[in-house]
């Protein structure tokens, strides 16, 4: 039996009779001596005996006969009283013989029946020991006309529908979730658990959802950077390609060879930058912190472009504050991030702006070009892996991996990068946590 549901309705329909068995075993069979009210049979007996007694003592042996016919009619039982030394009061025959093992069997059996010909008795006396009731049960179940009483079938009946409700609303989610996680594996990424619910249930498919979220955009950003990469690779290669043949002509070999050569160099930067994107994305447990200068950083950093913005014809300056700007972070890379960066402002605008500063717990850096800025639907993509504004796609240099970079090795800090448009210019702000501790783990 391997079905959840199955076993879970099973469970809760075995635990409810237990249950009930249990409470009238335990509670039920406690005679009234001992504080309790008396086994079910024992009661029922007990009633019955004294209606027949006033039946009896009112109306004769006639009045008697007429109450026991009537209680076999209605429910399905035979009712026998008897003097106190056991003779049948409307038959004559002898009960003796039960009236002894009755009383000599202790008060806690005696919700247990008796057995007299192979058919169960229950059996009460009078307080004045006067009377003896017994109420005796066909000898088959085949005598009675049902199995259940109505009440008792009513009662079993809706602890079942009970039990078959709860189960399923137990199960229902559950075979939910599954089929949505079935669909999700067989590649439809867009399967989705539809659980609107505040319990665990619920809980769980929100997290199942946000996982299927997350891996949906991996595969898509993976395929993506596999079409940008192909892309990449396949420009240089044709070129370079076009140079060998160049070369093999016998044309102009020394520009063929130039040509070969920055090719070979373009490869090499592309390659040098998927290396550091990969190290950004792969060397998590390689991040080591330590108290540096943010400060003295970032005029490194600023100094050693420098040059570079001066053979496009433009400069860079840095603004801070005279104190030093103190974190616990990777000097290499923040390095790498804040390099990126300003080199990637470099590519569109002849003067760029550098600031840092120290906002109560978190240190920021703010580098601003003076250039055509990036529509305002573009800034989300502008830290994409290979992402680059569509209409500088043929004219920028680089490879759309820089902002890249730099996103994920402030993402290892913990700190945040955002871009927006200055007016004119682009301004990117880099915001860093003083302390590693309160970076995410």
């Amino acid at each position: 039996m391997r079905s959840f549901y199955v076993r879970t309705l099973i469970w809760f329909l075995v635990t409810v009779l237990v249950t009930s068995g249990g409470v009238l075993l335990v509670s039920g069979n406690r005679p009234p001596e001992m504080g309790g009210a008396g086994p079910p049979m024992f009661l029922l007996a007990s009633t019955q005996l004294a209606k027949a007694r006033a039946e009896y003592e009112s109306g004769g042996k006639a009045a008697l006969e007429k109450h026991l016919r009537s209680l076999e009619e209605d429910w399905g039982v035979h009712g026998v009283m008897t003097d106190g030394e056991g003779r049948d009061l409307v038959t004559g025959e002898d009960q003796s013989e039960l009236m002894r093992r009755a009383r000599r069997r202790p008060p806690m059996f005696r919700g247990l029946p008796m057995f007299q010909r192979g058919r169960p008795s229950f059996s009460a006396p009078s307080e004045d020991g006067k009377y003896w009731f017994i109420v005796r049960f066909p000898e088959s179940v085949s005598e009675r006309s049902s199995l259940l009483l109505p009440h008792e079938a009513w009662v079993i009946g809706s602890v079942a529908l009970l039990c078959f409700l709860f189960a399923r609303g137990v199960t229902s989610p559950v075979r939910k979730l599954r089929a949505a996680v079935q669909e999700f594996g067989q590649g439809n990424l867009t399967a989705r658990a539809d659980l609107k619910r505040g319990d665990e249930f619920g809980q769980l498919a929100e997290a199942f959802n946000q996982m299927a979220q997350r891996i949906a955009n991996l595969l898509s950003s993976q395929r993506r950077l596999l079409a940008d990469l192909s892309h990449e690779i396949r420009t240089p290669l044709t070129r370079l390609g076009l140079a060998v043949e160049l070369a093999r002509t016998g044309g102009d070999r020394p520009a063929a060879l130039d040509r070969i050569q920055r090719e070979a160099d373009r490869l090499n930067q592309l390659v040098g930058a998927l290396l550091q994107l990969t190290r950004a994305e792969s060397d998590t447990a390689a991040v080591r912190h330590e108290r540096m200068n943010l400060t003295a950083l970032a005029d490194a950093v600023v100094d050693s472009c420098h040059m570079e913005a001066e053979a496009r014809g433009g400069s860079v300056r840095l603004t801070a504050p005279v104190e030093p700007v103190l974190l616990e972070a990777d000097p290499e890379l923040l390095r790498r991030a804040l390099e990126n960066v300003i080199r990637n402002a470099i590519r569109f605008s002849d003067r760029v702006e550098v600031a840092v500063a120290s906002q109560g717990a978190s240190r920021v850096v703010l580098v601003r070009d003076h250039g055509p800025g990036v529509p305002e639907h573009e800034l989300a993509n502008l830290f994409e892996a290979f992402y680059r504004v569509r209409e500088d796609f043929q004219t920028a240099d680089g490879f759309g991996l820089g902002l890249a970079i730099a996103k994920r090795s402030i993402d290892l800090h913990g700190g945040t990068i955002e871009a927006r448009n200055a007016q004119p210019g682009l301004e990117v702000e880099i915001r860093l946590p003083d302390s590693p501790a309160t970076t995410p783990a």
